[in-house]
């Protein structure tokens, strides 16, 4: 799963940036950016942190849609 990806998803959803979870967050912007960038995988610990702000359970930021893989 590209977690990027998928935090992406559940942010324009919620008409979110990444700028704007970062403001909500403790994760840096930089993060975020970075990750996007170079293509790399969110820590377990900077999910945690974005589940705990969107409200959301862990679960559900992994949770695969009908359809996807």
């Amino acid at each position: 799963m590209d977690t990027v990806q998928r935090l992406e998803d559940l942010l324009g959803a919620r008409n979110l940036s990444l700028r704007s979870i970062s403001q909500m967050s403790n994760i840096s912007y930089s993060t975020l950016k970075t990750a996007r960038q170079k293509h790399t995988q969110l820590s377990v610990d900077t999910i945690e942190e974005i589940c705990q702000t969107l409200d959301i359970p862990l679960w559900e930021f992994f949770r695969i849609k009908d359809g996807d893989k």
